[in-house]
């Protein structure tokens, strides 16, 4: 039986988040993300080994796309704090963040 996860989250749900907040959510995002990676080439060296296709990549394919998304409405969310921050000087580090994120 595969196990089921939860969606990815909403611009809409993400405005109401503190920086904090986003900040680790963002973190635990990119962790789920490159753990989905990890086990999507372990699948594909496996399967290239085996010949056999199985549903464990669909699986951490879908949970890729989520975390993806959700980091990128994070990133949204984020930008549009940025563009709206009155002081210039904190915006242009609020932009500075976003741009290696």
């Amino acid at each position: 039986m595969l196990a089921a996860h939860g969606r990815a989250w909403l611009a809409r749900e993400l405005r109401t988040k503190s920086w904090d907040d986003l900040h680790r959510l963002w973190y635990l995002c990119l962790k789920e993300r490159n753990m989905c990676l990890t086990q999507l080439a372990w699948a594909e060296k496996k399967q290239a080994v085996t010949r056999r296709s199985s549903e464990l990549p669909g699986l951490y394919l879908g949970r890729y796309k989520k975390a993806k998304l959700t980091m990128n409405r994070i990133k949204q969310v984020l930008s549009e704090r940025a563009s709206l921050e009155a002081d210039a000087v904190k915006a242009a580090d609020m932009k500075r963040v976003l741009h290696y994120m």
